[in-house]
């Protein structure tokens, strides 16, 4: 009777780890609206960009397709864009979303600083769509950046096509220097009002420094289009780990992109900002990795009740008295807390060493996985 409950159970988080993770693949692909390919092209001899491109099955107002271009933030990757991806392909866009070097399927080293390389990479991805998919616009495009990506996006306004509208999901282009990077026009700020890299006061000076208004506030679209100043300033209720996946904050970026790249026109005979589908494909992803969690458990009494009683594992009797539960609290919160110290100050110094050039691996964060694991293989030893 035990087995049977153990395999029941089983069987039951086996179906729900499998419609989680279908349901998340369906809704990466618009409930069967849009197609997805993964393409990988050299713009030169061994440097290789990969990239994804989602496209509508069908599009309805707007032939050729424009295109947007998202790039993803520091350790992010092109998978992570999937809000941004989803909603916009399902508005007539077609999206071109690559990984940067150091992230994702790229093997190119990561290069801080390397902004110009970066954004030659994400332009190739995008010519060579525009160029190879018939029904994709051969010049109207915009671009999406989150966090490290605005420094980005921002090299392509000097390239041969420049993006006619973008948008900044969690930055503002401020320099270490207390300035800005060259902002370009058309361009939306969409940020968490608990970020905390970008405080609520940094964000309205950027729009105030934009604008060149000194009492410009958020939620207003200042500038024109047409005139390429228009500027806005969008806060969400959330913080900057997940501004990507904020529904308020994808609204304001789908609608922007929208007016700025297809025209305000556009706007009206869309599907609704607001109509969202992508958080289906978020509860998928959790649901599946919970319920494949959970089933670890009675996976491992099934195998437990398979094992011969002679040789199961027995208790040990000791003399020792036992601790207290206050204690016992307290020594696995330090043991449980002493690998997560571990691993914080691995992943810093390992980013150091990126940064300086002295990576281990050829990939964002490796260096520091690296040494945390040689670390803990030294402690066990």
């Amino acid at each position: 009777m035990e087995r049977r409950l153990l395999y029941l159970t089983l069987l039951i988080l086996g179906i729900l780890t499998l419609s989680s993770f279908y349901l998340s693949w369906s809704v990466d692909r618009g409930m069967g609206e849009i197609t997805i390919e993964r393409r990988v092209i050299e713009p030169e001899p061994g440097h290789q960009v990969s990239f994804l491109v989602y496209q509508p099955r069908t599009a309805n107002h707007y032939q050729p397709m424009p295109i947007v271009l998202t790039i993803h933030g520091l350790a992010g990757s092109k998978e992570r864009m999937y809000a941004f991806n989803i909603e916009l392909a399902r508005r007539n866009f077609t999206v071109v979303s690559v990984d940067l070097p150091g992230h994702g399927d790229s093997p190119l080293p990561f290069q801080p600083d390397q902004y110009h390389s970066m954004a030659e990479d994400a332009y190739a991805a995008l010519r060579f769509v525009q160029n190879t998919w018939p029904q994709v616009d051969n010049e109207a495009y915009g671009v999406l950046s989150h966090s490290l990506g605005l420094r980005v996006a921002v090299e392509l306004q000097d390239f041969t096509i420049a993006p006619l509208a973008y948008v900044t999901v969690g930055d503002v282009g401020q320099t270490d220097e207390g300035g800005y990077v060259d902002l370009p026009g058309n361009l939306l700020m969409a940020l968490g009002e608990s970020d905390e890299m970008i405080p609520a006061s940094t964000a309205l000076d950027a729009i105030r420094y934009v604008t060149g208004n000194a009492s410009a506030e958020a939620g207003v679209t200042y500038g024109s289009f047409t005139t390429e100043t228009a500027y806005k300033l969008a806060f969400a209720q959330t913080n900057h780990l997940f501004e990507a996946t904020d529904p308020t904050i994808v609204s304001e970026s789908v609608a922007w992109l929208v007016q700025g790249v297809q025209g305000g026109n556009h706007l009206q005979h869309t599907l609704d900002p607001m109509s969202q589908i992508f958080s289906f494909k978020t509860a998928g992803m959790m649901g599946g990795t919970l319920s494949l969690l959970a089933s670890v458990l009675p996976f491992m009494a099934l195998i437990y009740s398979f094992i011969p009683k002679r040789m199961r594992p027995r208790r040990i009797p000791s003399d020792s008295p036992s601790l207290s539960a206050s204690r016992r609290v307290v020594y696995g919160s330090l043991l449980g807390a002493l690998p997560i110290a571990v691993y914080a100050i691995t992943s810093s110094v390992g980013l150091e060493l990126e940064n300086s050039g002295m990576a281990l691996l050829d990939s964002m964060f490796a260096t520091g996985l690296g040494l945390f694991y040689i670390l803990t293989a030294v402690g066990m030893a």
